[in-house]
C-alpha cells in the first residue's frame, strides 16, 4: 500500500478529497495523515514520510509551493499533485522547477483527478521496483572500482603499453603526479583480501592524497600518489602505519612480513619501474634474511603470472607462460617426479580461485563452461605433456571468453543505472556527465567512453533525446504548450528547447502539435 497525505486548509475539501481517494484507490494506497496549514504540512510530511502528498497552494502560515520546497530538500522521492483554483502560468512554473509531480486547476472533473492519482500509483509503484532493482544494481558496480584498480595494477605488473596506462589514469581520476610502489609480501596466502585491502588502503588515506592496491594471494601491492610524497614517506606517521599492518598481518598468524618501496618518481610512463624497485627490495629483504625461494617456489611464481594473464585477457601472453611452467616442471621431474594429471589439475584450481578472487565473485568461470566431473574424465585421458598442454589452452581460451564477456556485462549494467538516473532526474536543467559520474562513484572519462560504446551516442545526445521524447508525449498526449513541455523536461529556455526540438524531430514544436 502506498501512503498518501492530504494537505488542504478547508475541511470540507479535505473530506471530499478522502472520500474520492477511499471509494476509487482503498485497495492501493492509505491516507496516512492531513494537514491544514504550511507549516503543519512539512511536519506531518517529515514524520510520515508519503509517497504522494496532494497540496493546495494557498494556506495560512505558509503556502503549498514555500512547503513542497522544504519537502522535496528532504524526501526527494516524494511526488506532490498540486490542487488550486490559481491557473497563473508562474504558479505552474515554479511547481515544475522544485519538482511537483502534476498540476489541477479547480474546479476539475472527477476523471481528471482519477486519472492524474492513477498516474502517480503508477509512477510511485514503478519507481519503487526501480529502486529495488538499482539496488542491486549499484552493489554490483561499487565493485566497479575495484576491477579498473585491479586491472591497472595488472597492467603494472605485465608492463603493458604506456598508452593503456595513461587511460587508467583518466578512468580513476587519479590527480597527483608523484607515485610509488609498495609491496608488502607474506609467506603465507592471504584470506578475506578485499577486507584486508580496505583496512590496508585506511591506514594510508589520511598520510597520502590517493591509494590503489591489488591482493594477490601473498602480495599486496599498492600504488600512492600524492605531490609531497618524498616527505610522507620519511616521516614517523607514515613508519607507523607500516607497523600497524604488520601487527594486523602478525594477528593474523602471518609469519615473515617483508616490504618494499620502490622510489618517488613523478613520470606517469615509469610506474612499472617503480613496481620493478619494490620487487627488487623485496627479494632483497628475503634474500638479507636467508628465506631462498626454491624451485617450487619459482614455478609458483610463475603460475601467479599465469593467473594474472588469464585475468587481464592476454591469451597470448597466458600461452606463452604456460608453455614457460611445463618446461619448468619438466625440468622438476628429474628430482621430484609428481603425476601430470595431478598437477594441472592444481593449476586449474589454482587459475579458477585466481579468478573468483579478483571478481569478488562466487561465480566458478572455470566450472560453469564444463562440469568439473568433465573436466576430471578429460584430465585422466591425457597421455603426455603435449596433450595437457593443448587441453589447458583451449581451457584458458573458454575462461578468458567467461572474463570479457563478464566484464561487458557489468559495463552494461553500469550503463543501465545511469538510464535510470537519467530517467529520474531527466527534468533537472543542471543535470550533467559530471553529476551522474559522481553519483555512481567513477570518473566522467570512463563513463564517457563506456556510454558511447554501449549505446552509439554521448551522454549529452542521449540526454537530449530523453527529454525531447518526454516533450513530445507532454504536447501531444497532456495538451502541454511549449513553455509547460519545455520547463518540464528540463529547458529553463522555451526559446532554445524550439530549436533543440526542430533538430532533433525535424520540426518546430508547433509544427509538431499541429499535425
Amino acid at each position: 500500500m502506498l501512503k498518501l497525505m492530504i494537505a488542504e486548509d478547508e475541511a470540507l475539501e479535505r473530506k471530499s478529497l478522502r472520500f474520492l481517494l477511499t471509494k476509487h484507490f482503498h485497495e492501493k494506497i492509505t491516507i496516512t495523515a492531513e494537514a491544514a496549514n504550511g507549516r503543519e504540512i512539512v511536519q506531518k510530511a517529515l514524520e510520515h514520510k508519503p509517497d504522494i502528498i496532494l497540496m493546495d497552494i494557498h494556506m495560512p502560515e505558509m503556502d503549498g509551493l514555500e512547503a513542497a520546497i522544504f519537502i522535496k530538500k528532504e524526501l526527494p522521492n516524494v511526488e506532490i499533485l498540486i490542487l488550486t483554483a490559481y491557473s497563473y502560468f508562474d504558479y505552474a512554473q515554479t511547481a515544475i522547477r522544485i519538482g511537483v509531480s502534476d498540476y489541477l486547476v479547480k474546479p476539475y472533473s472527477r476523471e481528471k483527478f482519477c486519472d492524474a492519482i492513477h498516474q502517480l500509483i503508477s509512477k510511485v509503484t514503478k519507481e519503487k521496483s526501480k529502486a529495488i532493482e538499482e539496488e542491486k544494481l549499484y552493489k554490483q558496480i561499487n565493485i566497479l572500482g575495484n576491477f579498473l584498480e585491479k586491472e591497472f595494477i595488472l597492467q603494472l605488473i605485465h608492463g603493458n603499453d604506456n598508452k593503456d596506462l595513461q587511460h587508467y589514469k583518466e578512468f580513476l581520476d587519479i590527480k597527483n603526479e608523484k607515485y610509488t610502489c609498495l609491496i608488502i609480501r607474506t609467506e603465507a596466502s592471504i584470506n578475506r583480501e578485499e577486507i584486508l585491502l580496505k583496512n590496508i588502503k585506511n591506514q594510508f588515506k589520511n598520510i597520502v592524497a590517493e591509494v590503489f592496491g591489488y591482493v594477490f594471494l601473498k602480495d599486496v601491492v599498492l600504488f600512492m600518489f600524492d605531490s609531497n610524497l618524498e616527505q610522507i614517506i620519511t616521516n614517523s606517521q607514515f613508519a607507523k602505519a607500516l607497523d600497524s599492518i604488520k601487527r594486523q598481518l602478525t594477528d593474523k598468524n602471518v609469519a615473515e612480513i617483508k616490504i618494499g618501496l620502490g622510489e618517488v618518481n613523478n613520470d606517469f610512463t615509469k610506474l612499472r619501474v617503480s613496481y620493478v624497485q619494490a620487487k627488487e627490495a623485496l627479494i632483497s629483504d628475503l634474500k638479507s634474511n636467508e628465506i631462498n625461494r626454491n624451485f617450487i617456489q619459482q614455478i609458483y611464481d610463475k603460475e601467479l603470472v599465469l593467473c594474472e594473464q588469464v585475468i587481464n585477457e592476454d591469451y597470448h601472453g597466458a600461452i606463452k607462460q604456460l608453455d614457460n611452467i611445463f618446461h619448468s616442471w619438466l625440468t622438476h621431474q628429474q628430482n621430484h617426479p609428481q603425476n601430470l594429471v595431478d598437477y594441472v589439475k592444481q593449476l586449474i584450481t589454482l587459475i579458477n580461485r585466481s579468478v573468483m578472487k579478483f571478481f569478488g565473485s562466487n561465480e566458478d568461470l572455470t566450472n560453469s563452461l564444463t562440469i568439473m566431473d568433465q573436466i576430471n574424465q578429460d584430465l585422466n585421458n591425457l597421455k603426455d605433456v603435449t596433450e595437457a598442454k593443448v587441453y589447458l589452452n583451449g581451457l584458458i581460451k573458454d575462461v578468458i571468453t567467461k572474463i570479457s564477456q563478464h566484464k561487458k556485462d557489468r559495463n552494461q549494467k553500469m550503463i543501465d543505472v545511469v538510464k535510470g538516473y537519467i530517467e529520474k532526474k531527466f527534468m533537472e536543467p543542471e543535470l550533467s556527465l559530471n553529476e551522474v559520474a559522481n553519483h555512481i562513484g567513477i570518473s566522467s572519462f570512463y563513463l564517457s567512453k563506456c556510454f558511447k560504446k554501449i549505446e552509439g551516442i554521448n551522454f549529452k545526445e542521449y540526454l537530449i533525446k530523453v527529454r525531447i521524447n518526454k516533450a513530445k508525449r507532454l504536447m501531444r498526449e497532456e495538451g502541454k504548450n511549449v513553455q509547460e513541455a519545455a520547463f518540464t523536461v528540463g529547458y529553463t529556455d522555451p526559446n532554445y528547447f524550439s530549436k533543440a526540438f526542430k533538430k532533433y524531430v525535424g520540426l518546430s514544436p508547433k509544427q509538431y502539435t499541429d499535425r
